[in-house]
């Protein structure tokens, strides 16, 4: 750990005024280097060649615990950077702690600089800069000062985004993500304990985000739907991927296709375990998944088994990313539904099927769907009581894959 220490800068050299100037020093990995502090004294506020003055020793002691604190605050171990490194990046966080003009922080470089750059998974980062890019829209300036947020122009905004032929679905994305990164900003920069509020203003305590419209309840195939489909013969490889890839989604409770893109981890007995990409990150549990895939569907996984092992299926390695692999499953799905009679056919129906299937078709509750679903329960009191137990994921996608294949 870097160690810091209030220092002359030169204590045998005085400057043309006759001061000294003081200094920073940070050791680290054996190395020093000098933080400037702006700060000069005379000689009588200094005894034995260091610094005695309370006052100064007060002001610059803040300043070592804001960077104590940064330093702590870093994604990765100090020891993977050299004291010059080190410093640079200290220097760059203060910079943005410290200048902050009286109109507030520019929310956009903000936005940009620290918010984007923290957020890990790929398309959620992409919403965010999607909704970065309608609020510079709306605003025409390089800058968004904090304090030029307000409830009017809240209000401004939204009207603005209906004007644009934004959906109420997209108008809470795009306020909900304004809400979120003017919150991160107050927790960065505000710091109560030293009185230092440059972002004294809180638009959203008056503000109420619009509503998301309920969700489409048209998603579901029926049974004769999913026994045409089934039968189709698919003319490219594209189609022929597409179909096995619903198909997976059907027979494996639902799984979305980040999950199919992302999945790691299946036994030499067919039981297939991840996290759902979407929600690992925001529940405890880490919205774990187990599942013993039934043997009707193991062909499939032999069939896109990833050869180098790394994943369990090599979807990524003909993929970039993502989004290529869900547009190449929408594409084709979309020329199998018009081959079928099901207009405008997508992959997320698969998992509405499956819910439908298992709930009205085969009675199962909706608590065992949830589960399948890697919903979050909703009674998460009781639940911690409750030891794991995955099998009943295995008796409702097994029934459901019966249900369907008994033709």
């Amino acid at each position: 750990m870097p160690v810091f220490k209030i220092v002359l800068a030169n204590p045998k050299h005085r400057n043309a005024d006759g001061t000294y100037t003081v200094s920073i020093r940070m050791t680290h990995q054996r190395q020093s280097v000098f933080f400037p502090s702006g700060i000069r004294v005379v000689p009588k506020q200094i005894r034995k060649g260091e610094l005695k003055d309370p006052y100064v020793l007060t002001k610059i002691g803040e300043r070592i615990l804001r960077l104590n604190r940064e330093v702590l605050d870093l994604e990765k171990s100090p020891d993977c950077y050299t004291a010059k490194e080190l410093k640079e990046y200290l220097l760059k966080r203060e910079s943005l702690y410290t200048r902050v003009p009286l109109s507030g922080i520019d929310l956009f470089a903000f936005w940009e600089n620290e918010c984007l750059s923290k957020i890990k998974n790929p398309q959620t980062r992409s919403l965010y800069v999607t909704s970065l890019r309608k609020l510079r829209l709306f605003v025409k300036d390089k800058e968004l000062k904090t304090k030029m947020i307000n409830l009017n122009f809240l209000e401004d905004y939204e009207r603005f985004l209906q004007k644009e032929g934004v959906g109420r679905r997209g108008v809470n994305l795009y306020m909900t993500h304004l809400k979120h990164v003017f919150n991160l900003a107050k927790e960065f920069y505000n710091d109560e304990d030293q009185g230092f509020i440059p972002i004294p203003n809180n638009p959203f305590s008056k503000y109420r985000i619009p509503h998301q419209p309920p969700p489409k309840r048209n998603g579901s195939l029926t049974l004769l739907q999913i026994r045409d489909l089934l039968q189709v013969q698919p003319q490219t490889k594209q189609a022929q991927m597409a179909k096995d890839c619903f198909f997976l989604s059907l027979f494996l409770a639902g799984i979305n296709s980040a999950d199919l893109y992302n999945a790691e981890k299946l036994t030499r007995d067919y039981q297939l375990e991840y996290n759902r990409t979407k929600t690992r990150n925001r529940r405890a549990d880490q919205a774990v998944q187990k599942l013993h895939v039934p043997e009707s569907v193991r062909p499939l996984f032999d069939k896109y088994r990833d050869p180098y092992q790394r994943r369990v299926f090599k979807f990524y390695r003909k993929y970039l990313n993502l989004k290529g692999f869900n547009h190449a499953i929408n594409q084709g799905l979309k020329k199998l539904g018009k081959e079928c009679g099901i207009p405008g056919l997508y992959y997320y129906q698969a998992r509405h099927t499956f819910a439908s299937l298992a709930h009205n078709d085969l009675k199962f509750s909706i608590e065992d769907v949830a589960k399948c679903l890697t919903h979050a329960p909703v009674m998460r009191v009781t639940i911690a009581y409750v030891k794991e137990d995955f099998s009943i994921v295995d008796e409702v996608n097994q029934a459901v894959v019966d249900y369907v294949l008994a033709f």
